[in-house]
């Protein structure tokens, strides 16, 4: 396959750089669930969600961030893909952080969305009218013992959650931008790829079952 251009290349760099900062910046933003206390929380909506394995919890992340791609960015999309992500986490975990936090779901994906914004992904939304992009998590290194004993102190210690992660793994992320159309002597079909080995993302494994945890 031939090069692209200098400048088609960055471009199309760019939108995969700044598709997996996008993507990384949602988990990893700061200790939003980090268990901090507060006196007045509000009321928490019922949330949970239990998978079979860490590639379902892989597939599943994948598609949900694949409907924030295909409308574009937009904050209803982005909202929602929150939701699976929330609804992905042992409940009882979930609960106890969002209330520590004094952040109810819906004001949890507001903040998000604000992060999700800070990285200029609104900026994709026009690129993707001639770059289309490919994002894929997968199940990456295994998680380490102390990287485990560090969730259960979380969990038991922060939380005051009786539940304990006997494995887990990082979800890596692919992202791969492709052209859409022939530009200035260059074909469509040209492609820029880019991987993120830890996503921030960890499928976990609580008594037999699979879940998400972020942070």
């Amino acid at each position: 396959m031939r090069l692209v251009s200098a400048p088609k290349k960055a471009a199309l760099a760019a939108v995969a750089s700044l598709a997996l900062c996008a993507a990384v910046a949602l988990p990893g933003c700061g200790g939003v669930l980090g268990f901090n206390s507060s006196d007045d929380a509000p009321g928490q909506e019922e949330v949970g969600g239990v998978h079979s394995s860490a590639e379902s919890i892989a597939d599943e992340v994948t598609s949900g961030f694949e409907a924030v791609v295909d409308d574009g960015f937009s904050s209803d999309s982005i909202s929602d893909w929150m939701d699976g992500l929330l609804d992905l986490m042992p409940e009882d975990v979930l609960e106890a952080a969002l209330d520590q936090s004094g952040m109810s779901r819906s004001e949890f994906r507001d903040y998000m969305g604000q992060i999700f914004a800070s990285t200029g992904v609104d900026s994709l939304g026009a690129l993707l009218d001639y770059v289309d992009m490919e994002v894929t998590f997968e199940v990456g290194d295994e998680l380490s013992s102390s990287e485990i004993d560090d969730i259960n102190s979380t969990f038991s210690d922060d939380a005051g959650v009786d539940a304990e992660v006997t494995s887990g793994y990082h979800l890596s992320m692919d992202m791969t931008a492709t052209l859409l159309e022939d530009m200035n002597g260059y074909e469509a079909g040209e492609t820029e790829s880019q991987t993120q080995d830890e996503s921030g993302i960890k499928a976990i494994e609580v008594d037999g079952a699979w879940y998400v945890w972020m942070g």
